[in-house]
């Protein structure tokens, strides 16, 4: 039995956040309307749940408040976490809309090509604009 409220997307989508006033970038490997997990490009240790995830989208960037829900740790270091979204703007909630997200289609689980294409990222894509 799944969890989640939400059905997943999954994809790769380059992020970025500021904890204690430093940047960091990671890659979203699956979204919904409520929630992201975050691949961590560099290891951290979190001592605070919540802070602005930005997401750059093809034209614009969106700063989505969010609240960390679980970690992937590796010797208490975080390599990986899920996040909830407190208050996701209508911006996002019409990405993930576009990307062909439906609470009442069961079988939406991919990322149509015409947006994976100019969003998505390529497997080996390390870069962050």
């Amino acid at each position: 039995m799944d969890r989640r409220a939400s059905k997943r997307i999954y994809g790769k989508l380059r992020v970025r956040f500021f904890y204690d006033d430093t940047m960091y970038t990671g890659i979203i490997s699956n979204l919904s309307e409520n929630g992201m997990y975050i691949e961590l490009d560099t290891c951290l240790y979190f001592y605070k749940s919540n802070f602005n995830v930005q997401l750059m989208l093809t034209n614009e960037s969106l700063d989505i408040p969010v609240k960390i829900s679980r970690v992937a740790d590796k010797h208490g270091f975080y390599y990986g976490m899920g996040v909830e979204l407190l208050d996701p703007p209508k911006q996002y909630l019409d990405f993930v809309a576009c990307l062909g997200f439906s609470l009442n289609s069961p079988t939406t689980n991919t990322i149509p090509d015409r947006i994976q294409q100019s969003v998505f990222l390529s497997p080996d894509y390390r870069g962050f604009h």
